[in-house]
């Protein structure tokens, strides 16, 4: 054999070793990264195991609140019936997997009633009938204002409040037709669910025509222009 055709011979061993070799090597690249992927997702799979079924909280939290309970679509539309009595509601949240909404109360005691219902441990939605009463010389007319509130007692935990801003979407779905929606905490009860901030805020929403009179409930009335 002429040593020109045993340098051929040599050169192509060396291309065919050198293919083999990277062959090999996208092989390892391969195995090593289906393996790493594997690794991955075993990994994720037994953390969301690991946070939502070890701790149940998390998990809690994440989740949806359940608002399905026909009750309060019913409870909603008995205070705004003008034929029923009933002029307050108040739900809160019964705490579970997922948390569910559920009655606390209603009643036809308005403002007074519906304010010595609120409880300071919990988080609680709920809506207040107000009448707009205009009493024009031997005439009086009467329009229905309704309230969707938001109450945070002082004692709710922090883990609690953090999840009211997404809570509070899904009940206010159930309050449709409201005038105006109000924020309570706790410590500020007296001022940011008083009289005087519903009237005044009811005021700011209702046009330019004002009635002579706001009624929060069997006797309870007071004037729109002793509001400050």
């Amino acid at each position: 054999m002429s040593q020109r055709a045993i340098v051929k011979n040599t050169a192509q061993k060396n291309k065919k070793q050198q293919e083999k070799r990277t062959t090999n090597t996208l092989k390892e690249i391969y195995y090593n990264h289906l393996l790493f992927i594997q690794i991955f997702l075993f990994i994720s799979f037994f953390s969301v195991f690991f946070l939502f079924f070890l701790f149940p909280s998390f998990s809690q939290m994440s989740r949806d609140l359940d608002v399905s309970d026909p009750a309060l679509a019913q409870a909603w539309k008995e205070v705004t019936d003008q034929k029923s009595q009933d002029n307050w509601v108040l739900f809160e949240i019964q705490q579970g997997s997922p948390p569910k909404l559920v009655v606390a109360g209603q009643g036809s005691g308005g403002y007074e009633e519906l304010r010595s219902k609120f409880d300071q441990t919990k988080i609680q939605f709920g809506g207040l009938r107000v009448i707009g009463k205009d009493n024009r010389e031997t005439l009086e007319a009467l329009r229905n204002k309704y309230v969707f509130f938001t109450f945070i007692g002082d004692k709710v935990s922090v883990l609690q409040r953090a999840k009211v801003s997404v809570q509070r979407s899904y009940a206010e779905k159930i309050f449709n037709g409201y005038a105006i929606r109000l924020d309570i905490s706790g410590g500020d009860l007296d001022t940011a669910f008083s009289k005087n901030t519903i009237g005044k805020e009811l005021l700011r929403c209702g046009g330019a025509h004002k009635p002579s009179h706001y009624v929060f409930g069997p006797n309870d009335e007071i004037l729109v222009n002793d509001l400050s």
